[in-house]
């Protein structure tokens, strides 16, 4: 529920983030801030390798296979 003291332009946004062993992600937190402002295929690239997409963007691959 939307909090009534909150102006209704601005959204509330919350998430997860789930560590567990796997593959190293050092690269990846050093680096996604440029991958984002860079864009297009380059942030595709960069988010399919380090397996990081968000589904509602144009960017997110639609066959990982």
């Amino acid at each position: 529920m939307p909090d009534p003291d909150t102006p209704p332009d601005i959204v509330s946004v919350s998430g997860l983030m789930l560590f567990s062993p796997g593959a190293p992600r050092q690269e990846h937190f050093e680096q996604v801030a440029e991958f984002a402002q860079r864009g297009g295929e380059e942030l595709r690239e960069f988010q399919v390798r380090h397996d990081s997409y968000f589904v509602q963007t144009p960017e997110a691959p639609e066959n990982l296979g």
